[in-house]
């Protein structure tokens, strides 16, 4: 009996991964509209989905944005939630992300990847156009690390399109446009000036995010 419980119990959650995952790729797809959704008719705060992610129970996690108005891609006036949807029971919870206990943060572009552990790590743009990271430790949203721009020539840029990976070590790896990357030996190429490819990790040191330019 016990191994008959097993397999059905292994069957369900294969089903429930499988459902989780096609309703991932339908969320996926209207990442590329951003295409405001409310949870009913009676509720007119928009939510504008950045990212999603099946968690290890085969729950969905979802990054996005609640309020604000977007303009060509980028949202402002929106605060950064994390929600959890089980296509089991079609139950539905959300949470504003407060690194370190403090106040819900603004963003206006986010990404998401989830740990070996299954644990949510969110890199986002910050209202002054900085990056923010943040990662969920089990209990608690961490204490949020910022991201700045090289500032070349010594003018700060807007970060922006920011993404995210974590890898088999839990070791966090951000990749994202500044403005103001400029580069290592200080050349002047202000008349074609783009913004820079900038990657950043924390695999020299866990606590602390460093910069390497691309």
């Amino acid at each position: 009996m016990l191994t008959s419980f097993v397999n059905i119990k292994e069957e369900k959650n294969m089903r429930k991964k499988a459902l989780s995952w096609l309703l991932v790729l339908s969320l996926m797809l209207s990442l590329f509209v951003l295409t405001p959704i409310t949870t009913s008719a009676a509720e007119v705060t928009q939510r504008y989905i950045y990212d999603s992610a099946v968690l290890p129970n085969g729950d969905i996690g979802v990054l996005f944005i609640y309020g604000g108005n977007s303009t060509s891609g980028i949202v402002s006036g929106g605060i950064l939630y994390f929600g959890i949807y089980d296509p089991d029971t079609d139950d539905w919870t959300q949470e504003a992300i407060n690194p370190g206990g403090g106040a819900p943060v603004g963003a206006k572009d986010t990404a998401l990847a989830l740990d070996s552990s299954g644990n949510p790590h969110v890199i986002y743009v910050t209202s002054d156009d900085n990056l923010g990271y943040t990662a969920w430790n089990g209990s608690s949203w961490d204490t949020a690390e910022i991201i700045d721009s090289i500032a070349f020539g010594g003018v700060d840029g807007a970060l922006s399109s920011p993404d995210i990976a974590v890898d088999s070590s839990s070791y966090v790896h951000i990749s994202y446009l500044d403005a103001k990357g400029g580069y290592e030996g200080g050349n002047d190429y202000s008349a074609y000036e783009k913004d820079d490819l900038v990657y950043a990790n924390n695999t020299s040191e866990l606590c602390c995010l460093r910069e390497m330019q691309g």
